[in-house]
């Protein structure tokens, strides 16, 4: 069990970190093809630029270097099946969400709501198949 809370807080630290990076060097509308790491559409690239923003930032020597990213090709393997596991959950909220709210609108709204929904499918489509490959 305490294995599972170290796990749990090792990937919490880690999806912090990316969602700093991330955070730290958004400046535009995504997805896109600027050359902003988070906008990087090849995830070798994309992986090798977020390596070296933490080289950067935390002024790795060499030897940790190598280290962070044996841990993040390590944990990604974890967040994949996590991701998974999860993504069940948040879509059924998701939906519920829309639903609840399509509810209290209007027609004109609903309609609204509806090609707001599609647009942001396609976004979330886009942003899927740049860091995860695309849907089946």
């Amino acid at each position: 069990m305490k294995i599972a809370w170290i796990q749990i807080l090792l990937s919490l630290i880690l999806g912090i970190s990316i969602g700093v990076f991330f955070e730290k060097n958004r400046d535009c509308n995504c997805p896109c093809s600027s050359s902003k790491p988070h906008c990087m559409k090849d995830k070798k690239m994309f992986k090798e630029k977020m390596l070296n923003h933490f080289s950067k930032e935390l002024d790795l020597t060499l030897e940790q270097r190598v280290k962070v990213k044996a841990i993040f090709a390590e944990k990604k393997k974890e967040m994949d099946k996590l991701r998974g596991d999860l993504r069940p959950r948040f879509e059924a909220l998701r939906k519920s969400t829309h639903e609840e709210i399509k509810a209290i609108l209007n027609k004109d709204q609903q309609i609204k709501l509806d090609k707001m929904e599609v647009k942001f499918d396609s976004m979330r489509k886009k942003w899927k198949s740049m860091f995860e490959g695309p849907e089946p």
